[in-house]
C-alpha cells in the first residue's frame, strides 16, 4: 500500500507541474497559478485522483472572456463543425432594447450554449442562431433572446462594468434588464407559440438562480402545461421533441428537489418523445466541443448533446417514479417496489453508451456529462436515506443500506470535484447544487469517518461561497446546510467549523423562495408513513432474488476506485 501511496502521489505532483506549467503559458495578464491555487485550496482529501495535464474548457475562450470585459467578436464562439459561428443583426431591436452591442449577445450566447443548453436541452441551438441572425421568428423570439441573455448574466463576472452606450452596467444589472424585457414579451395566447413556451422555462432557471423558486415554479408549472395544450394540437410547423424531454427532466428535477408530488407524466411516452428529439436536431446542430488537444480539427469533439439529453429524461422518470413512491402515491412502500426502483437507477447506469456513461478524469468528461452522473448518485441518495430512520430493519442490513448510501454520496461528490477541477466553479448550476448538498448530507450524517465528514463540509460550503455572489439562491442553502452540519454535533476540523460559523443568515421569505420550505432536506417524517412495516423482514429476500440472482452490477462491496482506497 505504501508503493501504492508513493507512485500516486508522484504522478499527481508531475501532473500539478505540468497543468501550472501549461497555465502560465494560457493565462492573460501574468496570473499564472491563480486557478491552482484557488482549485488547490479547496481540494478535498476524499477525491484524491491524479489531475490531468490541463483543464480543458469547452468553449473558445479570448482573453476578454477570461477577464469578464466586453469581448470582441475576434477569438470567442463555438465550432460548429460545417457551421461556423453565426454574426447576429447589427440592428437588434426587433430581438432587444437593453444592448445595441452585437458582440455582447454574442458572447452572451457562447456562455449560454455552452454551459447551460447542454445541462438543460430545450430547443435546437442551430436554428435558434439562424433565425436570430435572419431575423425569422420559428426558431427564435425577442422573449426567448433576453430570457437566454438574462440566464447568461449569470456566468459572466460579478462586478466587472460592461459599456452601455455613455454609462457602465454591472452584471446583476444587466442581467435583471434582460429578464424585465423578457418578462414583458411573454403573453399567454390562444396559440402559444413554442419559442414563447422555451421562454418560460429558460425564466424559470433565471428566477430559481435569482433565489425566487416560488415564482421560478410557476413559469415552469405555465411551461409544461403550455406545452400539453400544444402537443395534443399537434403543431407539425415547430418540432416539440426537445422542448417535452427539456421541461419533462427540469419538472421531475424539481419535484425531487422540493419533496412535491410531480405532475403525471405517464401520458409523455418517452419512446416517442426520444424519436422526435432525433428528427428535431439538423446535422449543423450536432455542436462539436474544441480543446487544446484539438486545436487545429475545425470538427472538434462532439458533445453527445442529444445523447445526454435523452439520458437525463430517462434518469428523470425514474426520479419522477421515485418521488410517486416517496409521496405515497401508489400506496404503501414495500421491499420489492424499493429495490425495484434503485435495480432500475443500477440499470441506467450500466445501459449509458460509452461517451455518456465515461467519467474517468483522463477522458476530459464532458461538463453535462459529469451533471448526470451527479444527479443519478443523488437520486439514489434520496431513494435509500428515508429507509435508515423508519428502524424496521435488523442491523446487517441497516449497515448495508448506509454503506450503499455513503458510497453514492461519496462518488456524487467525486464527479462534483471532478467537473470544478476540470473546469470553472463559475458554471454550477442550481439543479447540481441541490444534488451536490443531498450528497454531502447523506456523507455527513451517515458517514463513520470524521476527516472525510470535514472535507465534505468544506467542499460543499466552499462551492456555495465561491458562487454565492453570482446566484443569490446559494445563500439561503449555504445557510440551511451550515445549521444541519450544526445540528449534527460533529467533531470538525478547525477549517469546516469556522466555516459552519461563517454562514450567512437569512429570514424565513429568503429561504422560502429557495427551498420551497424551510430546508432543502428531506421530510423523513412524512414519507416514513408510507413504508412497509415489514419491509426490514422482506429486504434480504427481495436483495436476493432483485439483484443477486439476476447478476445486477450493484457498486457496494465491488472494488472500489483508488481514491477510496488511498482514504481508507
Amino acid at each position: 500500500m505504501d508503493s501504492i501511496r508513493a507512485s500516486y502521489i508522484e504522478v499527481k505532483n508531475k501532473n500539478l507541474e505540468l497543468m501550472h506549467s501549461l497555465d502560465c503559458c494560457h493565462r492573460p495578464n501574468n496570473e499564472a497559478g491563480t486557478l491552482i491555487k484557488s482549485e488547490e485550496a479547496c481540494k478535498p482529501d476524499f477525491t484524491q485522483f491524479p489531475l490531468s495535464a490541463e483543464p480543458q474548457p469547452h468553449i473558445t475562450v479570448s482573453p476578454q472572456m477570461e477577464n469578464d470585459t466586453i469581448p470582441t467578436t475576434e477569438g470567442i464562439g463555438i465550432r460548429y463543425g460545417s457551421l461556423e459561428c453565426l454574426e447576429g443583426p447589427a440592428d437588434l431591436r426587433q430581438w432587444t432594447h437593453v444592448s445595441d452591442s452585437p458582440a455582447l449577445m454574442n458572447h452572451l450566447f457562447d456562455l449560454y450554449f455552452a454551459w447551460v443548453h447542454p445541462v438543460h436541452m430545450l430547443f435546437d441551438e442551430s436554428n435558434f442562431r439562424i433565425g436570430y441572425r435572419e431575423r425569422r421568428e420559428t426558431y427564435c423570439s425577442a422573449a426567448l433572446v433576453n430570457a437566454i441573455c438574462a440566464m447568461a448574466c449569470n456566468l459572466i463576472g460579478c462586478t466587472t462594468p460592461y459599456k452601455q452606450g455613455k454609462e457602465k452596467i454591472r452584471r446583476a444589472e444587466l442581467g435583471a434588464e434582460f429578464a424585465a424585457e423578457a418578462r414583458s414579451q411573454l403573453k399567454i395566447e390562444s396559440n402559444t407559440p413554442l419559442t414563447s413556451i422555451q421562454a418560460f422555462t429558460v425564466m424559470y432557471l433565471v428566477d430559481l438562480c435569482s433565489g425566487k423558486a416560488r415564482n421560478a415554479s410557476g413559469y415552469l408549472k405555465c411551461a409544461g402545461d403550455l406545452l400539453s395544450v400544444k402537443r395534443f394540437a399537434k403543431d407539425k410547423e415547430q418540432p416539440l421533441g426537445l422542448s417535452m424531454l427539456g421541461i419533462h427532466a427540469l419538472s421531475c428535477a424539481w419535484s425531487a428537489m422540493t419533496y412535491q408530488l410531480p405532475c403525471n407524466l405517464d401520458s409523455l411516452q418517452m419512446s416517442v418523445i426520444d424519436e422526435q428529439a432525433k428528427n428535431d436536431m439538423t446535422s449543423a446542430g450536432r455542436r462539436c466541443m474544441p480543446g487544446p488537444q484539438n486545436e487545429g480539427d475545425e470538427t472538434g469533439s462532439p458533445i453527445h448533446g442529444v445523447d445526454t439529453a435523452q439520458q437525463q429524461a430517462s434518469l428523470s422518470q425514474i426520479i419522477h417514479d421515485t418521488v410517486s413512491l416517496h409521496c405515497g402515491y401508489h400506496g404503501v412502500v414495500t421491499a420489492r417496489e424499493m429495490i425495484g426502483c434503485y435495480k432500475r437507477f443500477l440499470n441506467w447506469k450500466n445501459d449509458l453508451p460509452k461517451p455518456v456513461g465515461d467519467t474517468q478524469t483522463d477522458h476530459q468528461p464532458l461538463p453535462h456529462v459529469l451533471s448526470l452522473h451527479i444527479q443519478y448518485h443523488a437520486a439514489i441518495v434520496r431513494l435509500l436515506a428515508p429507509l435508515l430512520s423508519c428502524q424496521h430493519f435488523a442491523a446487517p442490513d441497516e449497515k448495508n443500506i448506509k454503506d450503499m448510501i455513503v458510497y453514492h454520496g461519496r462518488c456524487g461528490l467525486d464527479n462534483m470535484y471532478i467537473s470544478r477541477q476540470l473546469y470553472s466553479r463559475r458554471y454550477t448550476m442550481p439543479h447540481i447544487i441541490f444534488s451536490m448538498l443531498h450528497l454531502g448530507d447523506a456523507v455527513v450524517r451517515f458517514s463513520s469517518r470524521p476527516a472525510e465528514v470535514s472535507d465534505v463540509v468544506s467542499f460543499c460550503l466552499q462551492t456555495l461561497e465561491q458562487n454565492r455572489a453570482r446566484f443569490p439562491l446559494y445563500g439561503p442553502l449555504q445557510q440551511t446546510f451550515g445549521r444541519m452540519v450544526e445540528e449534527q454535533g460533529l467533531e470538525l476540523s478547525t477549517d469546516a467549523d469556522h466555516q459552519v460559523h461563517q454562514c450567512p443568515q437569512y429570514g424565513v421569505d429568503e429561504v422560502l423562495d429557495a427551498c420551497m420550505g424551510l430546508s432543502y432536506v428531506q421530510p423523513i417524517d412524512q414519507i416514513c408513513q408510507y413504508i412497509d412495516h415489514s419491509i426490514g423482514e422482506e429486504w434480504s429476500r427481495e436483495w436476493q432474488k432483485q439483484i443477486l440472482e439476476t447478476r445486477t452490477l450493484a457498486p457496494v462491496n465491488t472494488v472500489l476506485g483508488l481514491h477510496f482506497i488511498l482514504n481508507d
